[in-house]
Formats: C-alpha cells, sequence, structure tokens
C-alpha cells in the first residue's frame, strides 16, 4: 500500500463513508453546517499535504454556499436543500463529498446536475479530507476517525452550531483578515473551551 507522501503527485487521501444517523433536512443540514465550521481548523490540524491541496479532488464549498448554509434563515425541505448543494456544487471533488448520499435520496436530481458514472448512490457521507500516510510507522487510522467522531459530535449541538455560524458571518464580515486562518485559530481556542477537543493533538 502507498501513502499520500509516496510520490509527489499520489494526492491519496482516507475516505470514510460513514452511515448519516436520519435522512431528513435538518439532520443533513446540521452536518453539512458542522463540516464548514470544521472545515479550516481540521485542514490545519491534519496538515493536508500540497499535493492534495493543488489537485481538485478535496476543494471546499465555495463561499456563496457557505454563507447560504450558516445563514440562520436557512430551513429547506429537504430536495431543495439537494438543489441547493448542486447548484454549487456539481462535482465530486469536495473534501465532503454529498453526491452518493443525494443520489441514494433524490436521484434524478443528482442525474439531472451531474453527468458522472462515478456517483454511486449510497445512504452515507463521502469524506476524504485526511492524507493516508500508510508508511508512517506513527500513523493510526483511528486519529483520523476521531476527528469525524468530532463533526458527528458538533452536529448533535444544534444550539452550538448557531452561536459558531453566527461568529463566522461576523468575521466574514471583515474583509481585511484572511478569513480561513482567522476561523482556524478561533476553532483552536472554541473547541477545548466548550470539551470538544484536547489542547493537544489526539
Amino acid at each position: 500500500a502507498q501513502g499520500t507522501d509516496d510520490g509527489l503527485l499520489y494526492a491519496f487521501g482516507v475516505h470514510f463513508n460513514p452511515e448519516i444517523p436520519a435522512l431528513d433536512a435538518d439532520t443533513i443540514l446540521r452536518y453539512l453546517r458542522a463540516f464548514v465550521l470544521l472545515y479550516d481548523w481540521l485542514k490545519a490540524q491534519l496538515q493536508v499535504d500540497l499535493s492534495r491541496r493543488i489537485t481538485p479532488y478535496i476543494n471546499p464549498f465555495p463561499a456563496a454556499y457557505i454563507r447560504l448554509l450558516l445563514n440562520p434563515a436557512y430551513r429547506p425541505e429537504r430536495d431543495d436543500l439537494i438543489r441547493d448543494y448542486l447548484h454549487h456544487n456539481p462535482t465530486r471533488n469536495r473534501a465532503l463529498d454529498m453526491l452518493p448520499l443525494f443520489a441514494e435520496l433524490a436521484p434524478q436530481l443528482v442525474t439531472a446536475a451531474v453527468n458522472d458514472p462515478l456517483v454511486k448512490p449510497r445512504p452515507t457521507f463521502h469524506y476524504r479530507l485526511s492524507n493516508c500516510r500508510v508508511g508512517d510507522p506513527h500513523w493510526l487510522l483511528s486519529t483520523e476517525w476521531a476527528y469525524w467522531l468530532l463533526l458527528e459530535q458538533l452536529a448533535q449541538q444544534p444550539q452550538r452550531l448557531t452561536e459558531l455560524a453566527q461568529d463566522y458571518l461576523i468575521l466574514d464580515r471583515q474583509p481585511l483578515q484572511p478569513l480561513s486562518s482567522s476561523w482556524a485559530q478561533h476553532m483552536t481556542q472554541w473547541l477545548p473551551r466548550h470539551g470538544l477537543w484536547p489542547q493537544r493533538n489526539p
């Protein structure tokens, strides 16, 4: 087996396909919000390899879509949630690829928006932000899984999601600050303060 570090252009990553606990719009939206709120912090913690950052496979969600997700007035029905996702993300190239799940729930919507035979319907998320470091004897798959479990934990706390979303949107309106690094620093302080992550790496 080969990992991310075994070749400059390999760009291998760890892929998790965790099953979603419920298929309603509110549950899906909470997971999407948790992901976008953790994304910059996760990218910094995981030290995502350059080969993976310069290839399109784990592109972030567009800024306009993030603002839509975090808008407190955004409470779509499930099909509308799927349509909005497809409008902003008609591609598999996302660190959290929702196309398999949405192809399971609304195949006609996905087929109309994305012409890609590699999209296979299944009732799971497709998360692939982590590097694959199988050549590192100190690397543990459980470490990468712990980051996903953090996302799940945050997704189950709607009040904290709302508070974080408000903080993010306030910071987003400050154009002189680089949002990605500023938000990663914010989350580095916020997570241990709320008992969601230790102040050291797992």
